[in-house]
């Protein structure tokens, strides 16, 4: 390990990244994996109690990225290290001439955006769009979410200014300028903060501290001594004694100021009586102003309550977003571009699925200019009643004009942007609680090809390793799993199912027998969108691309098919390649999915792979009175054989769950445990044998 150098990185330093993005670019560099490629930075989840997010930090991340250098001691430090023992020469020489060459396009910042929707894309060498990773995720994480709560913040003081007063609490000195840079562009009147006042154009403000009483002998002689200073802008704190006796000296003394603070105490009666002992002597525009551990839920409780204001101070909680210090903020590659073609590129693990392709987002709007929904589509869609949101900022590494203003423009235009944008928000969004969520969708274009990169790169993949074939599977018995999603299973899912998780190890036995080649699976799954009918009778769960609506991981094989609800789509020429089907709906019954009725008549006899003519579908999971009662009376209602497994389905009402599963008896389905489902699955070399 080379010595430590004590000298702090300049803010351009490529070495402001993590370890493993230089590893890559090694890699990419000494492979020779010449590709363009485009990645995009996203949001994947509204923090507690956030309805909308606010973008900010744009104008450092494309500042970085025209001055990104790695420079000569930076370079000898990073040969130097064990990690790089057998990497060539050639990458420390390209690290010495390093550039970024590449194109961004952006939310304008002050843009009101919601999770999935892409805050920045960027394209160019997959060596220089790999390296800044680190950086961007830092420069547009910090400001967004500070923009985010001051948005909150300001909502809740109404038409009164809220100064933000939190530089002694940010996590370092630069984080207290940007902090306060993007407080202002979420709605903030000011800062106290006098270098981002100089550098961003911010209006600043500042009081007195309790230390200036206390330096004096008398209070009312340090109120004489800064009004003699400060005669028309003097803010006199009053609390430092007694509230009361404060405010009386300031009268008895006929001296009127620009204001008085409130720092602590009971501040709601002690800015009533301040206001009625002001106004009573003519001084009404005497300001009060209140600081001391403000939150948004404290300064709602203030006005609702009464509390005579005028303006507000807030530091710790704006400053380090206290409630919620950080976002789910990540850069995921969607697209790589070769000499002579391009593969897209997504993710599909539980709980971190990403979509694939370079992306638009375009926002709809009411007739009135109420935003009504977003849709993100592929770049090139067009949508004629919709605005698209995102912008080139950046080309072939050099900011473009409408990214190249000076820093208080920038900062004053991304203000007024977001003020603008909250006044168009649904008036659900602005309250301090949890709302319906806004509407977003993919486009079906993304959807489609998210479904063909799905079929390329993962469920094609795993028959390539398994250890026993489609011919394995048994003819006569078909398992059946019904909403085994985390919304519902999961103690914390949006709709959790109590009791749900005591099936779980039953569920991955089932499923085990499935993942082993023994049967074949079919699950049906909710895959919602905010505007349907089900959502008017129950809360909003399983909206199609979020983590709730996935599988948990015991209820999922590898090799995955997924059916969308939706008229169209073709079944693959062979199921074959697939350990497991799943058909998504939007409704308590699958057989609303048009495509149903469809895979059953591929799931016969003759089709692939092929089952006997009496096969039996094994049903299971939640909930028996609703979604699992359906999908039996479907199967039922078309000549198919069922048979329930009666300790891996669960119910809300035990009684009725219970009625119900004897009236399913009645009508010829048979009963059994997962111990007895799993015995008629004949094993593999059984049958082989």
């Amino acid at each position: 390990m080379p010595p430590f150098r004590n000298t702090a990185p300049g803010p351009y330093s490529g070495l402001l990244t993590d370890l493993y993005e230089l590893t890559m670019g090694a890699a990419y560099q000494q492979t020779n994996f010449a590709a363009r490629a485009t990645f995009e930075l996203f949001i994947r989840n509204l923090p507690p109690h956030r309805n909308y997010l606010v973008a900010a930090g744009l104008e450092q991340a494309l500042e970085f990225l025209e001055n990104v250098r790695f420079y000569e001691e930076e370079v000898a430090y990073l040969q130097a290290l064990p990690v790089f023992a057998h990497v060539r020469k050639e990458f420390f020489d390209y690290l010495k001439s390093f550039r970024f060459t590449g194109d961004v396009w952006a939310l304008p910042e002050g843009t009101i955006f919601f999770p999935g929707e892409p805050m920045l894309r960027v394209t160019g060498p997959i060596v220089e769009a790999q390296l800044v990773e680190t950086s961007l995720l830092s420069a547009v994480h910090l400001q967004t979410l500070i923009a985010s709560k001051a948005a909150r913040l300001t909502s809740a003081a109404g038409n009164r200014p809220v100064v933000e007063f939190g530089s002694r609490r940010a996590q370092g000195i630069e984080a207290g300028v940007l902090a306060a840079r993007a407080a202002f562009i979420g709605g903030c009147e000011g800062t106290s903060n006098a270098y981002a006042g100089f550098r961003f154009g911010i209006p600043i403000y500042g009081t007195q501290a309790h230390s200036w009483i206390m330096a004096h002998d008398d209070e009312s002689e340090a109120f004489n001594k800064f009004l003699d200073v400060f005669p028309e802008q003097a803010t006199l704190l009053v609390d430092t004694y007694d509230v009361r006796a404060a405010i009386e000296k300031i009268i008895s003394a006929g001296r009127k100021p620009h204001g008085i603070r409130l720092d602590s105490g009971d501040v709601l009666k002690d800015s009533v009586w301040a206001r009625q002992q002001l106004d009573s002597i003519g001084w009404r525009d005497v300001q009060i102003f209140v600081s001391g551990d403000l939150t948004e839920e404290r300064i709602a409780a203030l006005l609702a309550g009464g509390g005579c204001v005028d303006s507000f101070g807030v530091g710790s909680a704006l400053s380090t977003s206290s409630d919620s210090p950080s976002l789910s903020l990540i850069y995921k590659l969607v697209e790589v571009e070769f000499e002579n073609h391009v593969r897209d590129t997504a993710k599909f693990s539980a709980e971190k699925k990403t979509y694939p392709g370079r992306k638009q987002v375009f926002r709809f709007s009411t007739q009135k200019g109420v935003f009504a929904g977003d849709i993100i589509g592929l770049e090139g869609e067009v949508f004629a009643e919709a605005e698209p949101l995102l912008v080139q900022v950046m080309q072939e590494g050099r900011r473009l004009e409408i990214a190249s203003r000076s820093p208080v423009v920038t900062a004053r235009e991304a203000r007024s942007a977001f003020l603008a944008g909250r006044k168009r928000l649904p008036p659900r969004l602005l309250t301090l609680r949890s709302a319906k969520p806004f509407s977003v969708r993919y486009s079906d274009r993304v959807e489609r090809l998210n479904d063909q990169v799905r079929h390329t790169f993962v469920e094609t993949l795993p028959t390539k390793l398994a250890v026993s074939s489609v011919n394995d599977l048994s003819p006569h018995t078909i398992l059946w799993a019904v909403d085994l999603q985390a919304d519902f299973m999961q103690p914390d899912g949006r709709l959790y199912v109590p009791g749900a998780e005591k099936i779980v190890p039953t569920v991955k036995r089932l499923i085990e027998a499935a993942r082993g080649g023994q049967v074949f699976l079919v699950s049906s799954a909710d895959a919602h969108g905010l505007d349907d009918s089900e959502l008017r009778q129950w809360p909003a769960h399983c909206l199609k691309g979020t983590p709730g609506a996935s599988l948990i991981p015991e209820a999922s094989a590898p090799s995955r098919l997924v059916i969308p609800n939706r008229n169209g789509f073709v079944l693959p020429d062979s199921l074959s390649p697939y350990q497991h089907v799943v058909l998504e709906k939007n409704t308590l019954d699958v057989f609303d999915n048009p495509n149903t009725d469809l895979l059953l008549a591929r799931l016969a006899p003759t089709g692939s792979p092929s089952f006997h003519p009496d096969v039996e579908f094994l049903v299971f999971g939640v909930v028996t009175e609703h979604c699992v009662r359906c999908t039996v009376d479907g199967l039922l209602r078309r000549g198919r054989r069922v048979a329930l497994i009666a300790d891996a389905i669960q119910a809300l009402d035990p009684v009725l769950g219970r009625q119900i599963v004897a009236e399913f008896q009645s009508r010829g389905t048979r009963l059994l445990t997962a111990d007895e489902a799993l015995s008629q699955v004949t094993p593999p070399l059984a049958r082989s044998a």
